[in-house]
């Protein structure tokens, strides 16, 4: 397992990558998608606030103990987020409006939400389980996982963040 310095890094990297490249678009982008049935990158800044702003409430939720390490669910979030060749469908709660908001907006959200979260990663015992809520496809994890999931699931759509920008 990383230590929470090595973790606290990779999550600030990921979100400096992802906050400049949302900022990279300009505001007569923002709201444009690239083809139909795909999302612009307003809608998908919006997407990863509701996913990151729930986990961040559920880990102030219910915990429980975990002795498990999490290296396994973390290699397979891995190869499930990582591997291109396939698409998901995003769950109902998670599908974004037309137009979701406006940048400015929409980004300083998303950077309070990875701020808060930040701050659970050196404030909070990130080897709990979180009762709250359990993935889709993973079941329950611990905070770290978590952790790990939101930088793997933020990777994922800055590849689709860049191929909307290449498509502009």
């Amino acid at each position: 397992m990383k230590s929470t310095s090595e973790l606290l890094a990779e999550f600030d990297l990921s979100s400096q990558n992802l906050i400049q490249t949302l900022n990279s678009f300009s505001e007569e982008h923002w709201n444009v998608k690239p083809v139909e049935n795909s999302w612009s990158a307003a809608q998908v800044n919006w997407h990863l606030l509701v996913i990151e702003d729930g986990i961040n409430r559920f880990f102030t939720g219910t915990t429980a103990p975990s002795h498990r390490n999490g290296n396994a669910i973390i290699r397979r979030m891995d190869q499930f987020l990582e591997n291109r060749t396939r698409t998901y469908s995003a769950p109902d709660y998670t599908q974004p409006p037309d137009e979701p908001g406006e940048k400015k907006d929409l980004i300083q959200k998303l950077e309070s939400v990875r701020t808060q979260l930040a701050g659970h990663i050196i404030k909070q015992d990130l080897n709990v389980l979180c009762l709250d809520f359990k993935h889709f496809f993973f079941g329950e994890l611990t905070r770290y996982e978590w952790i790990h999931f939101v930088v793997y699931h933020s990777n994922r759509h800055l590849v689709q963040l860049q191929n909307i920008k290449n498509a502009l």
